[in-house]
């Protein structure tokens, strides 16, 4: 059994390594990568996001899963700033 974690989401890889050209989406790098993360946040007991755009992307990662998706913003309040 895992131990319990909590994962704070500020950046994900490698959507944006892919975004950026760095790497190719279809590389095994980028497959390795993609495959990782997807378990680490899958196996999570929460994932903290900063914004609603990555909270949509946590989401279809964990969809399946008995995970907990929460939005913490750090930088703005997004109530006030749309």
């Amino acid at each position: 059994m895992l131990p319990t974690f909590t994962v704070i989401v500020y950046d994900v890889y490698p959507e944006y390594a892919n975004n950026l050209g760095i790497l190719k989406k279809d590389s095994l790098i980028s497959k390795i990568w993609f495959w990782t993360t997807k378990s680490i946040l899958r196996n999570a007991k929460a994932n903290i996001t900063i914004g609603r755009d990555m909270q949509k992307l946590i989401d279809s990662k964990t969809n399946d899963f008995d995970v907990s998706n929460v939005i913490i913003p750090n930088w703005s309040d997004e109530n006030v700033i749309k």
